[in-house]
């Protein structure tokens, strides 16, 4: 069987099990989905082929697609499907995230990722019984796929965002990851927010200086092992909370010396306080 974590709207884990073909939804529960468009340098985009023995679909053409199993991150889930539907080890960083949708009809949150790489076609290996074909195609060809119903109807909302999709590009704070950061804190801990002094930081929070993020300001830190109130900070980044319906990420930083494992849960523990109201995931190398 599969299992599935089960997220409400807001997708915050509602820490209990759905499993595949079994699970009657109910209202506002969800599970996850990926969808990943592999684009090449020519514009490209990847579509695969439904095996003929698909009980739903057959020998339609899709993305690379699936759902996150239970105890799975939403990336660690694209990058399995993509390794169990068409062969390939990618990596974190070969991820861009696209957005989301909430498909309310199938209780789904589908994550829409885009890899931009060059792919041999030669290179793709249908281990899994999933795919039987892959192949690129232009915009014309996939609207002329669409007209003759070779696509799956669930992907008919691509036309519309074809050219968003093909131009997007990995946020700035992808850079980051593994790296050494030299922090300037402006918000220590048991500091209060300067809009809501209700809120008090219990960790570090801070900003990386001459850096740019996706809401025109330097990119912020949260110093997630912070003891004491800091002026300055250099730590190493670890991940990145990326907020879902914005470009406002936030890196995770520890101490050089820290190599704690951390999970995704524990991050998003340390971090409740002021991401409890956003949509977020978090991102752990």
């Amino acid at each position: 069987m599969e299992y599935w974590d089960a997220y409400n709207e807001n997708r915050k884990k509602l820490g209990y099990d759905l499993i595949r073909d079994v699970s009657v939804f109910k209202e506002n529960e969800y599970h996850i989905v990926e969808e990943i468009w592999i684009i090449n340098s020519k514009g490209e985009i990847l579509l695969t082929q439904r095996s003929k023995n698909k009980k739903s679909n057959p020998l339609k053409w899709e993305c690379t697609a699936g759902s996150v199993l239970k105890g799975e991150t939403t990336y660690e889930g694209a990058l399995r499907e993509i390794k169990e539907e068409i062969g390939l080890e990618l990596n974190l960083k070969d991820l861009i995230y696209f957005g989301n949708k909430v498909d309310k009809t199938h209780h789904a949150i589908v994550d829409k990722w885009v890899v931009r790489k060059d792919i041999n076609l030669s290179d793709l290996v249908f281990s899994d019984g999933e795919v039987q074909d892959a192949k690129y195609v232009t915009k014309e060809e996939f609207e002329r796929m669409l007209e003759y119903s070779e696509i799956r109807d669930i992907f008919y909302y691509i036309v519309t965002m074809y050219d968003e999709i093909i131009n997007t590009k990995q946020r700035m704070s992808y850079d980051f990851l593994g790296k050494e950061v030299n922090i300037i804190i402006d918000r220590k801990m048991g500091d209060s927010h300067p809009k809501y002094p209700d809120m008090i930081y219990p960790i570090n929070y801070g900003y990386i200086p001459n850096t740019k993020s996706g809401d025109g300001k330097e990119l912020d830190v949260f110093i997630i092992d912070s003891k004491i109130p800091l002026e300055t900070f250099k730590g190493k980044c670890i991940g990145i909370i990326q907020r879902i319906n914005d470009e406002d990420d936030k890196l995770i930083v520890v101490d050089i010396n820290n190599n704690k494992k951390y999970t995704e849960d524990e991050v998003l523990d340390i971090v409740n306080f002021q991401e409890k109201y956003f949509s977020s995931m978090v991102i752990l190398i």
